[in-house]
């Protein structure tokens, strides 16, 4: 008798327990928070990934509204590899159907800032400045060995300032001009001096500093409605390569 009545008080516990839970699954307490499963497709989004994507996509939309446009380009595909400082031919400038894409230089953004008609007319002044200095065994002149005829001295080869308006020759709307001015100042005078400008610095007096208007010249493009290409003609003062 007294086992079957163990029995019975255990049969009555586990019957209280098991009622005890399932009473309680249904009830939610303050510290416990409402969970789904995801589906078995469904990958777990983490806290804050909705907005970042949103976030990310607006910034990539504004940036690609307010990014400017350059011209495209109706020439030829550029026969050279981007690896080099210049993709195209060195030849006339500007060459046609080629947009210009020069950067925007620090002295050329003042000046803009100073003076918006500067900008407004597409006329850029930009420039450089180059020193040398060389060892030597030579006293006196590295002439005829070196372009550096200083020995063992720094030296100012040149001091260029450029002042140019590039014609748009990717348009085919309209006949437009330009150009380009760039005096230079220094040692490198006596390698691009032409005579009778400005040559007596170097012809008469033999002068290690000089000044020589290096390029020179003004130019007219007219376009060919149909047409790849188009003319340009050019009013040359002085050009000189260095």
């Amino acid at each position: 008798m007294r086992l079957i009545a163990q029995k019975g008080k255990f049969a009555c516990a586990f019957l209280t327990v098991i009622l005890s839970g399932s009473l309680f699954t249904g009830v939610v307490f303050a510290n416990d928070e409402p969970k789904t499963v995801p589906a078995r497709d469904e990958q777990p989004k983490k806290l804050g990934t909705a907005n970042t994507e949103t976030v990310g996509q607006s910034d990539s939309a504004a940036s690609e509204t307010s990014a400017p446009q350059e011209p495209k380009r109706r020439a030829l595909p550029a026969p050279l590899d981007p690896l080099f400082p210049g993709s195209d031919y060195l030849g006339p400038t500007p060459l046609i159907g080629v947009p210009d894409s020069d950067p925007e230089y620090p002295l050329e953004k003042a000046l803009w800032s100073a003076f918006p008609a500067l900008k407004a007319n597409r006329i850029k002044v930009y420039g450089w400045v180059n020193v040398g200095f060389d060892f030597s065994t030579s006293n006196k002149s590295n002439i005829p060995e070196s372009y550096a005829i200083v020995p063992n001295k720094l030296e100012l080869d040149q001091a260029v300032v450029r002042i140019e308006r590039v014609p748009d020759t990717v348009q085919r709307d309209h006949v437009d001009w330009g150009f380009r001015l760039t005096p230079m100042y220094g040692i490198d005078y006596r390698w691009t001096t032409a005579q009778g400008w400005f040559s007596g610095q170097l012809l008469n007096h033999n002068r290690l500093y000089g000044f020589d208007p290096v390029e020179a010249y003004w130019s007219r493009v007219r376009p060919q409605r149909g047409a790849r290409n188009g003319h340009q003609i050019w009013a040359v003062h002085f050009s000189a390569g260095h």
